[in-house]
């Protein structure tokens, strides 16, 4: 197996590990993931999948794609819980990091040199500081 598909592949597990451990196993965080699920089980029932809706009142705080994304899990699963509401975020996370590998694969190919997992991390971490602070 060549090093980059090794390495592709513990990343998915550590991804896998980090983002999907436990899930589903503990009760909704208070307010944030409790209101998300109320917003997406209103949209659900008022079937109205483009306005989104907390306790009656529109609620433009947050784009629908989650939403439609935890109702296709809730579908999918079969009921609401916790792991249907959390599996849209979850993937996020893993899809982030392969992307993150994939930039820095690029950026190694373009600038012709290796680089070490360390320092992959440290650029990793310094973009998502200049993400967050946007």
């Amino acid at each position: 197996m060549e090093a980059k598909t090794k390495y592709l592949l513990l990343l998915f597990i550590a991804g896998g590990v980090i983002f999907f451990f436990n899930i589903g196993g503990r009760d909704l965080c208070e307010p944030d993931e409790t209101r998300y699920a109320v917003v997406a089980h209103e949209i659900r029932e008022s079937g109205n999948w483009f306005l989104s809706h907390l306790n009656g009142a529109i609620y433009a705080e947050k784009p629908p794609l989650f939403f439609w994304l935890v109702n296709f899990f809730t579908f999918v699963l079969g009921e609401d819980n916790e792991l249907a509401f959390r599996l849209p975020s979850a993937l996020a996370g893993l899809l982030a990091m392969v992307m993150k590998r994939r930039d820095l694969l690029r950026l190694e190919k373009e600038a012709a040199v290796q680089i070490n997992p360390i320092e992959q991390v440290k650029i990793a971490n310094r973009d998502i500081v200049l993400i967050s602070n946007r």
